[in-house]
């Protein structure tokens, strides 16, 4: 990943914590070496940072498997609500609500865009969850684009 790609992908993840007003956005891409490492992510002040390393294997996770099974945005109003994320999560990270959503290049996933609500759950508007699908076409068009898939 070159230094311009880094931070067109800060960009992104700048204008979507900006446009869903939410703490925290995150980009995690696949990494040969780690297991979908945070490529970029934006915080709001306060925020705890999604970098380093997982006690949990994140493929297994299932709200990641939901991703990858229905190749569609999971909209999650309420994180106690199954699909369950890590409890880790809820437990030290607060975040009652979330979207992901899978990139996917062919039938790959290369990656994954998240947006976490701190505190308790929130509705998320049709706006807002046309904002992660923005954010995911951008990343998707530029790791194609380069060849990076």
């Amino acid at each position: 990943m070159t230094d311009s790609d880094v931070s067109f992908y800060q960009e992104v993840m700048d204008k979507l914590r900006s446009e869903v007003k939410t703490f925290r956005t995150v980009l995690r891409l696949e990494h040969p070496d780690e297991q979908f490492p945070v490529a970029a992510e934006s915080l709001e002040d306060g925020a705890e940072s999604a970098k380093g390393p997982m006690d949990y294997d994140l493929v297994q996770v299932e709200t990641v498997q939901f991703q990858i099974n229905e190749q569609r945005i999971l909209v999650q109003n309420d994180t106690r609500e199954a699909p369950h994320p890590p409890q880790e999560m809820l437990d030290v990270e607060n975040v009652g609500a979330q979207m992901l959503s899978p990139i996917f290049v062919g039938d790959n996933v290369v990656g994954i865009v998240a947006v976490h609500h701190y505190g308790p759950a929130r509705t998320w508007t049709g706006e807002e969850v046309s904002w992660i699908a923005w954010a995911t076409d951008q990343v998707r068009r530029r790791k194609y684009l380069r060849g990076e898939a």
